[in-house]
C-alpha cells in the first residue's frame, strides 16, 4: 500500500506497474478536479483486484455510502486498458439517475484523453453511437435509478454506456456545460435510495422534452462526424 495526500492504493505488482498506475490516478484526478471541480475532499481509497476480468467500480460504492472507493481489475490496469477518469468521475461527480451518471463518466474518459477502455476502447462515442441509437432508448434509460444497471432487450451493456456517453456529449457540446450541471443537479445520488428524477425536468433545463431532445441527437448522428 502507498499513500499520497489523501490516496490510499492497494496494488499488488512490480514496481514500475504500481508507479504507472499511481501516476496515471494521480493526473486522472487532477485532471478530473479542473473540468468538473473539486467536489470531493475526502479520504479517495484504490483497491486493484487480482482476477481475469470484470468492471471497475466506485459509483456504486458511493451509492451504498461509501464514496471516494475505486475498484479496477489487475489484468485490466496491466493491459492499459483501465477506466481511471471514467471511475474518477463518479468520485466527483456521482449521480442518482444511471443514464446521466454513466453518460458523463464515458464523456469525461474521452474528452479528458483516458486510455482505451470500456465502453469505446478509443472509438469515437458518436460514431459507435451512431450504430445502436434508436428512437425511445434515451428515455427508456432516463428511467433508471442509481444502482439499478441499465438495460434493453436488443442492446448490451456496452452499446447502452456508448449510447449514454455519447448523448451527454451531445447536450454538453450543443447547449453547454453549465447547462448540463443544472440537470445533473436535479437528480443527486443519495445513498441508499433509488430517485432516477421525473421528465418534466427536461423541460425546466432546456425547454424540451427528452424526447426531443432524443430526436435532435439521433439527427445530429447521422450527419458525418
Amino acid at each position: 500500500m502507498s499513500a499520497v495526500n489523501n490516496i490510499s492504493i492497494h496494488f499488488s505488482a512490480s514496481d514500475s506497474e504500481k508507479a504507472r498506475f499511481e501516476s496515471e490516478l494521480h493526473e486522472a484526478i487532477e485532471l478530473v478536479k479542473t473540468w468538473w471541480g473539486a467536489t470531493f475532499e475526502k479520504h479517495i481509497r484504490v483497491v486493484v483486484v487480482d482476477r481475469a476480468s470484470g468492471p471497475s467500480m466506485a459509483l456504486l460504492a458511493a451509492w451504498s455510502g461509501q464514496r471516494g472507493y475505486m475498484e479496477f481489475v489487475l489484468a485490466t490496469v496491466l493491459r492499459k486498458q483501465a477506466a481511471i477518469i471514467h471511475e474518477v468521475t463518479h468520485v466527483f461527480a456521482p449521480n442518482g439517475n444511471r443514464l446521466l451518471a454513466e453518460g458523463l463518466a464515458c464523456y469525461a474518459h474521452e474528452l479528458l484523453g483516458g486510455a482505451p477502455a470500456f465502453p469505446n476502447f478509443g472509438s469515437h462515442l458518436h460514431k459507435l453511437a451512431g450504430i445502436v441509437a434508436r428512437p425511445n432508448l434515451i428515455v427508456r434509460l432516463d428511467a433508471f435509478p442509481t444502482p439499478v444497471r441499465l438495460s434493453h432487450p436488443e442492446l448490451n451493456e456496452r452499446n447502452l454506456y456508448v449510447a449514454a456517453g455519447s448523448f451527454v456529449r451531445f447536450l454538453i457540446e450543443q447547449f453547454g456545460l453549465d447547462q448540463f450541471r443544472r440537470l445533473y443537479a436535479l437528480t443527486p445520488l443519495k445513498p441508499g435510495e433509488r430517485i432516477p428524477g421525473d421528465l418534466e425536468r427536461w423541460n425546466i433545463i432546456y425547454d424540451k422534452p427528452v424526447t426531443a431532445l432524443e430526436a435532435l441527437w439521433i439527427a445530429f448522428l447521422q450527419e458525418d462526424h
